[in-house]
């Protein structure tokens, strides 16, 4: 949104019957902001603030969260829906964020690298279960468009999976489909949608 009477300020926002529009804060000094995920009960926002990404709360306000180690940013994509994982991708700076592997960020764990499936040299996390439990995405060999890589999921005792090949190792007959990209699950992580 740009906010009248004042110097062009691109801004994420948030909506509620009772307030009405108002613009999510950012950090001293940033000129630009996006909201980009929010949990389900609303408390709970994550975005960018110029370069540095946020997890905003009613009560704390705006937190930065650093960029995980070996990366230099973090874009925040979304949020699971109890409000505790925020995921998205990180870059190291050397290349647009869209070539960089997922990460994912929970309180008190800080950020994290989700390493690329092999051999895969970009990712992305794209969505959660309602616990962060479970991170979908995709990895692709040199952008994140659809066709150009495998579909991906996350868990913390197996961590980044192809999603097909383990769909296939749970004897999921998958030998028409080609997955390349995950882009919702459901709160249960019972139920993933995307692009094959």
């Amino acid at each position: 949104c740009y906010q009248t009477g004042l110097p062009p300020l691109l801004a994420g926002f948030r909506w509620t019957a009772s307030q009405g529009m108002t613009a999510m804060p950012s950090f001293p000094g940033d000129t630009t902001g996006t909201a980009s995920g929010i949990s389900s009960a609303g408390d709970v926002i994550t975005g960018v603030s110029g370069v540095s990404s946020y997890v905003w709360t009613v009560s704390a306000g705006l937190q930065a969260i650093p960029a995980p180690l070996g990366a230099t940013y973090a874009q925040a994509k979304g949020i699971c829906a109890d409000g505790t994982t925020v995921f998205g991708h990180a870059t190291d700076g050397q290349f647009p964020s869209a070539y960089a592997p997922a990460f994912r960020w929970r309180q008190g764990l800080g950020a994290r690298i989700t390493p690329n499936v092999a051999p895969f040299v970009s990712g992305v996390a794209s969505a959660a279960s309602a616990h962060g439990d479970i991170i979908v995405g995709a990895c692709a060999t040199s952008d994140l468009t659809p066709s150009s890589g495998v579909a991906t999921l996350w868990t913390r005792p197996l961590g980044q999976q192809d999603l097909k090949l383990y769909l296939t190792s749970r004897n999921v007959n998958l030998s028409a489909w080609a997955l390349y990209e995950a882009t919702g699950i459901s709160g249960d992580g019972k139920i993933i949608v995307g692009t094959g």
